[in-house]
């Protein structure tokens, strides 16, 4: 059974629901029984931006009911912090860093031993380990 961590632009391209092929993605991944999850820091992403200010009403919603339809949202332990120290070390010392919320994504992805699924590919294969997909490739997101 694959275990699928959404990045925080494949959530806003769910919730935000214009390309069919990531929900059949998603659907059929269900179906197969995969194990979906979204970390702690997506999460906060999300939620902020759907109660921001400048945000409507109908935001906030639609984040629940897509996280509704996960398995779990990843919490932070403390293995997770130091993967998280460790990573944004290393990315820092290649010179590559990824920002302090993406390193926090794939050091929960790489504890959690599972793949990212983004559009950001090319950032996130700086990280060494990670296993990235993007569900959206060839299709426009908005």
């Amino acid at each position: 059974m694959n275990r699928y961590m959404l990045d925080t632009n494949i959530c806003s391209f769910l919730i935000r629901g214009k390309n069919p092929r990531l929900e059949a993605r998603l659907a059929s991944e269900v179906k197969q029984g995969c194990f979906l999850m979204i970390s702690a820091i997506t999460y906060m992403e999300l939620v902020y931006g759907a109660t921001s200010p400048k945000s409507s009403p109908k935001w906030l919603p639609l984040v629940n009911a897509l996280v509704d339809r996960l398995d779990t949202v990843c919490g932070w332990g403390r293995d997770t912090i130091d993967e998280a120290v460790r990573l944004r070390s290393r990315l820092a010392a290649a010179g590559t860093p990824i920002g302090d919320n993406d390193t926090a994504i794939a050091a929960q992805a790489l504890d959690e031993r599972c793949i990212l699924v983004t559009n950001n590919v090319k950032h996130f294969k700086r990280v060494e380990g990670l296993q990235v997909q993007d569900w959206t490739e060839g299709y426009r997101c908005r």
